[in-house]
C-alpha cells in the first residue's frame, strides 16, 4: 500500500497550516553518466566573452537508496534519478560557463534542457512494507549565479546573486499507479545580495529582496501507470483532464535560521520572517478566474523541528512539529468571475502556538506515514 497518512492526535494535536520542512541527504551511491562534447559554433555564438571556462554536459544520474538518519530511524528515498524527462533512459542536457570577475566573485551562467529529478518511492526504516508514494520534477532552467566572498556579517560568510528563468515544468505525486501533478510550469525569479553566514551555531541565510512570478498552466490528474510524468493520455492521445490553472507574482524580504538538532536528539530547526511586500494569486477554469491582489503582510515560524521519530502511539514518522507561528496579511481585491469584480478586502491575523483548553494541551504537529487508504 503506498500513499501518505497525515496523522494528528485527536483532541490534543492540530495541524500547522502553514509549515516548512528541510531535509539533508547523508548516503548516496548513485551510477553517474556523462558524456563530455566539444561546443559547435553556434553554441559558442551565445555565450558572451572569450575568457572562462565552459562545459557541456549529458548527465544521467540513478540511486537506489537516498537516505536520512536521525537518531538510529531512517528515511528512505528511493528510485532516484536525474536524468531526461522525456526519455526515461535518456539523459538531461547541461552547459555552464564559469568565469572569475575582476572582483574575485565566481560567477556561473548555465542552461539546462529536459530534465527530470524524481524518485519511485519514500519508506520510513521503521516501516519498510509502506510507501509514502514518489515525486518527480521536470523542468529546463536559463540563469546565472554569482558567488562573492563576505556575508552580512563579516568577511567569512558569502553573498549570492541569482536569477533564472524555468519552462516546461511539471510536479507530480505518485501513488498506486495514480498521479496528480501541476503542468507546464513557468517561473521567473531574481534574488540579489543573498547572504549566508554561519552565526554561532546556526547557518542564516538573509535575502533582502527577492522577487519574481510564476504560472501553472494546468492542475492534471491520472489513474493509468502508463501516463506516468506525461500531458496526454497514452491510449488517446487527448490531453489529460485539467482542474484549472494557477497563476501569480510576488515581492517579499526573507531572514532564515537553520540549526542542528531536532525535538529531541538529532534533527533540524528552522526559524524564519517573512515580509510579504506584495503578491497576488489567481485560479482559472474555464476562463472565469478567482483572484487574490494587492497581498501584502508578514510572517514568522519559530522552532520549526524536523525528525524522523516515533508519534504518540510510537508509529515510526517523519515528524514536523512547531513551537509557534503568527503574522498577519491583507487582501486587497478578492475578484471573481470573468468581469473581475472585487468583492472586497480581507485582513487576516493568525497565531499558532501551544495551548491548553478545558484542560487539553493543543500542540502544533504533523506525522507524516506511509500507506494511504485501502
Amino acid at each position: 500500500m503506498k500513499g501518505i497518512r497525515a496523522v494528528s492526535a485527536s483532541n490534543r494535536i492540530k495541524p500547522v497550516a502553514s509549515i516548512a520542512s528541510g531535509l539533508a541527504c547523508v548516503i548516496i551511491t548513485p551510477w553517474v553518466v556523462a558524456d563530455m562534447k566539444s561546443l559547435d559554433d553556434s553554441a559558442l555564438a551565445n555565450i558572451s566573452g572569450q575568457s572562462g571556462l565552459t562545459m557541456e554536459l549529458d548527465l544521467g544520474l540513478t540511486a537506489d537508496r537516498v537516505s536520512y538518519f536521525d537518531d538510529g530511524n531512517g528515511i528512505h528515498l528511493e528510485g532516484f534519478r536525474v536524468g531526461s524527462a522525456t526519455d526515461a533512459s535518456g539523459q538531461a542536457f547541461h552547459l555552464v560557463r564559469v568565469d572569475i570577475e575582476e572582483d574575485a566573485s565566481l560567477n556561473l551562467d548555465y542552461l539546462v534542457e529536459d530534465r527530470r529529478i524524481e524518485f519511485g518511492d519514500v519508506r520510513l526504516a521503521g516501516a519498510p512494507g509502506v510507501s509514502m508514494g514518489g515525486v518527480f520534477f521536470d523542468h529546463s532552467l536559463a540563469g546565472y549565479l554569482t558567488i562573492s566572498q563576505g556575508g552580512s556579517v563579516g568577511g567569512a560568510g558569502y553573498t549570492f546573486d541569482s536569477a533564472y528563468t524555468m519552462t516546461g515544468g511539471r510536479l507530480g505525486y505518485r501513488t498506486n499507479g495514480n498521479e496528480v501533478f501541476l503542468d507546464d510550469i513557468t517561473m521567473n525569479v531574481e534574488a540579489l545580495g543573498v547572504t549566508l553566514d554561519v552565526v554561532g551555531d546556526t547557518l542564516a541565510l538573509n535575502a533582502p529582496r527577492v522577487t519574481g512570478d510564476w504560472a501553472v498552466g494546468a492542475i492534471r490528474c491520472s489513474s493509468n501507470p502508463l501516463n506516468h510524468g506525461v500531458s496526454v493520455d497514452s491510449g488517446t492521445g487527448q490531453p489529460l483532464p485539467s482542474y484549472g490553472s494557477l497563476s501569480g507574482s510576488y515581492d517579499l524580504s526573507s531572514n532564515t535560521g537553520i540549526t542542528a538538532g531536532g525535538r529531541s536528539g538529532e534533527g533540524l530547526r528552522i526559524d524564519n520572517e517573512t515580509v510579504i511586500h506584495s503578491a497576488s494569486f489567481l485560479y482559472k477554469d474555464d476562463g472565469r478566474a478567482l483572484a487574490l491582489r494587492d497581498i501584502t503582510g508578514a510572517y514568522r515560524i519559530n522552532d520549526l523541528r524536523l525528525d524522523v521519530a516515533t508519534d504518540w502511539e510510537n508509529r515510526p514518522a517523519l515528524a514536523l512539529t512547531l513551537g509557534s507561528m503568527d503574522g498577519q496579511f491583507n487582501i486587497g481585491a478578492i475578484e471573481m468571475g470573468g468581469n473581475g469584480q472585487s468583492i472586497g478586502e480581507v485582513n487576516v491575523s493568525f497565531l499558532l502556538e501551544d495551548q491548553v483548553f478545558n484542560g487539553r494541551n493543543y500542540t502544533n504537529a504533523i506525522y507524516l506515514q506511509g500507506g494511504g487508504s485501502p
